[in-house]
């Protein structure tokens, strides 16, 4: 997810749950599913903010040799 745009999903956001607290949807029923997303969504920006490594970390410019090796060819 772009940092650009977060401005944007969170107003739509905002504009969906105003539009169906309007329409007479319940607000427990509206904040659920936000409640249920905001584990995985604050994990979503956390990791976005650490470089998009896999893992944690990122093994960019590692010396070790055994990830360069064919692993069918024998020493």
């Amino acid at each position: 997810m772009k940092r650009q745009y977060i401005l944007w999903y969170t107003a739509a956001l905002v504009a969906a749950v105003i539009g169906a607290v309007a329409l007479g949807v319940p607000l427990s029923t509206v904040l659920l599913p936000l409640v249920l997303l905001a584990c995985p969504l604050m994990m979503m920006f956390m990791m976005g903010g650490m470089g998009g490594g896999h893992g944690g970390g990122s093994n960019r410019g590692s010396s070790d040799i055994s990830e360069h090796r064919d692993p069918v060819a024998r020493p």
